[in-house]
């Protein structure tokens, strides 16, 4: 059988159907993803902020009580030392006129000594005189003129120093130069203690 040609034809096409409707499970999947990241980043970004906030409140907290620490210890050293030199100036100067026969008595039997011892002295007290007005001066700067406490302290270091060169007893200023700057000290601290 041989065939001598042959056609093929196709009559009818056929009909080849595209559903472009809108997939919402793939939308709501990508939208849910897109949502979550957007979240995820926005609570991330509000934590590190929140964090970072809270670290710098801390370390200003920080410096802030290191800063009232030093302040502390410079106005216990200064009120400490203000009343040492009260009191060793105020020997000094009780002791002077005893200081003063005593040299009397040196100038017959060796007057350079006596020239020498004099002015050792005067040395001395006046050394000593330097030292307890820079220590109040010191405390004065260290103070603040504003809180009662500082102002009583303040009160009592100028009586103090008034008088210190004179016959008057310095124990009682210096024992109440003592009991003020310790309440004051209490109260600092307290404040350093909590960050204040």
């Amino acid at each position: 059988m041989a065939f001598d040609g042959m056609m093929l034809g196709v009559y009818h096409l056929p009909k080849i159907e595209v559903d472009t409707g809108f997939d919402w499970l793939t939308f709501s999947g990508f939208l849910l993803t897109v949502i979550t990241v957007l979240a995820g980043t926005y609570v991330t970004v509000a934590n590190y902020k929140k964090t970072l906030k809270a670290q710098e409140d801390l370390a200003r907290r920080v410096a802030v009580k290191e800063s009232r620490q030093q302040w502390i210890n410079q106005l216990r050293d200064a009120c400490a030392d203000y009343v040492s030199h009260l009191l060793v100036l105020n020997m000094q100067t009780k002791e002077y006129p005893t200081s003063a026969a005593l040299l009397s008595s040196m100038i017959g039997d060796d007057p350079g000594a006596a020239v020498q011892v004099v002015h050792d002295m005067g040395a001395s007290l006046k050394a000593i005189r330097l030292s307890t007005y820079a220590l109040r001066a010191r405390i004065i700067l260290l103070a603040n003129p504003k809180e009662p406490d500082f102002q009583r302290l303040l009160i009592v270091v100028d009586k103090a120093i008034s008088v210190v060169e004179t016959d008057v007893d310095m124990l009682g200023y210096c024992t109440e130069i003592t009991a003020i700057t310790q309440a004051i000290l209490k109260g600092e601290w307290d404040r350093a203690k909590n960050f204040e």
